[in-house]
């Protein structure tokens, strides 16, 4: 299937454990971690005041951006997120509350069920294909 791989850093333990729990359902769909320069699929952590792009060196690499706030985001917080992140999606893990995706289409919605409810919502897009 695909690879995936864990790019950047955050002093939050709450999104570390979050990105474990996220791992270990990736993994249970097939998915193995690699190192970035072999994954399909980044999971880019973030930090919403500075963040920090993940090259993908001209290769088709999926890039979410991934960080942490305590209270559901805006749009309008999260939309340049997309730019500065060089991302193809932004993810905003609220710990008791889901992950706020935000799309390039515009797109902000609220995805609940942990890990695996984030996992369900990523996969698609993120191994779609072009023809």
């Amino acid at each position: 299937m695909s690879n995936y791989a864990v790019h950047g850093e955050s002093s939050e333990e709450s999104l570390w454990r979050f990105v474990a729990s996220a791992g270990a359902v990736l993994e249970a769909k097939g998915l193995n971690r690699t190192h970035t320069a072999e994954a399909d699929i980044v999971l880019n952590l973030i930090d919403h005041d500075e963040p920090r792009p993940f090259r993908r060196h001209s290769r088709g690499t999926y890039a979410a951006a991934l960080h942490m706030r305590t209270t559901a985001p805006s749009i309008a917080e999260e939309y340049p997120l997309l730019v500065r992140a060089l991302a193809n999606i932004v993810c905003c893990y609220v710990p008791g509350q889901g992950v706020w995706f935000t799309t390039m289409e515009q797109g902000h919605f609220l995805v609940e069920g942990g890990a695996k409810g984030f996992v369900e919502q990523l996969l698609p897009p993120a191994t779609a294909r072009a023809w």
